[in-house]
């Protein structure tokens, strides 16, 4: 059966490209200058820290965030908070409600949910 709703990105599991569009969407999101990462390219940091362990990968959080919190992905960022790194998920349910999880990038505990209205 086909889903006729139209998402910015598919929710993960569904397709291999779904994986590959979200990690599109932190690749160009860690362009965005993080104040804890300023004299070093945003993109390397990331992908040193998953290499160090320091970070789970995005699919995995992905993956333990959608058990949680049922919805659509609409935006992934990976920030530097308090000198932890953060994954920061835009998410919106069937209702159109838009929750934002921060989520720490380490051990994927989701540490603040915020709920808000329709976006």
């Amino acid at each position: 059966m086909k889903n006729n709703r139209t998402s910015p990105l598919p929710l993960p599991g569904s397709t291999r490209a779904a994986g590959l569009g979200l990690a599109l969407v932190l690749g160009a999101s860690l362009l965005a200058p993080i104040p804890a990462w300023a004299d070093r390219d945003d993109h390397d940091r990331a992908r040193d820290a998953l290499r160090r362990g320091d970070v789970l990968p995005l699919t995995e959080i992905l993956d333990r965030v959608q058990a949680q919190v049922p919805g659509r992905f609409l935006e992934v960022e990976l920030e530097g908070k308090h000198g932890a790194l953060v994954y920061e998920l835009k998410i919106m349910d069937d209702q159109g409600r838009i929750t934002r999880l921060y989520v720490d990038a380490a051990t994927g505990e989701i540490l603040k949910r915020r709920v808000g209205g329709h976006d």
